[in-house]
């Protein structure tokens, strides 16, 4: 006898709330192995339905290879979401971690500040 799949006349019991779900149930003939069930269960039910991602199924033994079988659906969970502030700080830069290059007018020699940043000569005299 061959393995089949049939979904039940009184599936599809729905809860519509926040947490909505959904329960499909199927028959499965044709095997005593629960192992082919649950992977003829798994192959056959849709990943999704209605919206919502399938969660878990039941499978229960009713005898001469036949199986009554549950599949249940909840909604997807959101993605994570994360909130952070990254404003409310200043920070002042004075020290460069290195000089590309110096230049000067012509004629003239640049001054090594030591990678100083916004140095002038008025405050560097003396």
């Amino acid at each position: 006898m061959p393995i089949t799949i049939d979904e039940r006349y009184n599936s599809r019991e729905a809860t519509e709330s926040e947490d909505p779900s959904t329960e499909l149930l199927y028959v499965v003939q044709g095997t005593e192995d629960d192992l082919q069930v649950k992977a003829l269960l798994a192959a056959t039910s849709p990943a999704l339905y209605d919206g919502l991602k399938r969660d878990s199924f039941t499978i229960s033994t009713v005898g001469a290879g036949v199986w009554e079988c549950s599949v249940r659906y909840v909604k997807l969970e959101d993605e994570s979401q994360f909130t952070f502030d990254t404003g409310g700080g200043n920070v002042h830069i004075t020290q460069g971690l290195t000089t590309v290059g110096r230049y000067a007018a012509p004629g003239e020699i640049a001054p090594d500040f030591q990678g100083a940043i916004g140095v002038n000569q008025d405050v560097n005299a003396g």
